[in-house]
């Protein structure tokens, strides 16, 4: 599967959400729980870092160093 930029940034947010403590994962009205799909931070953490180095593949760039030397005459 192929990931963009966009996609990794998504999962950043996410990632800061959930460490803030601003994502909600289970909400109970009434004595009636419901629990909207969970998940652990170090979860989303390792999808992040697969998904950077995906991200990142695409991104790199060739160097090349030219060596010049000369006898010293």
């Amino acid at each position: 599967m192929s990931f963009s930029s966009s996609d990794l940034a998504s999962v950043e947010s996410a990632i800061t959400a959930l460490a803030n403590g601003e994502r909600v994962t289970l909400v109970t009205i009434d004595g009636e729980t419901t629990e909207y799909a969970a998940v652990s931070l170090p979860a989303l953490m390792k999808l992040r870092d697969v998904m950077a180095v995906e991200v990142n593949a695409g991104l790199s760039v060739r160097r090349f160093k030219r060596i010049v030397h000369s006898k010293g005459y």
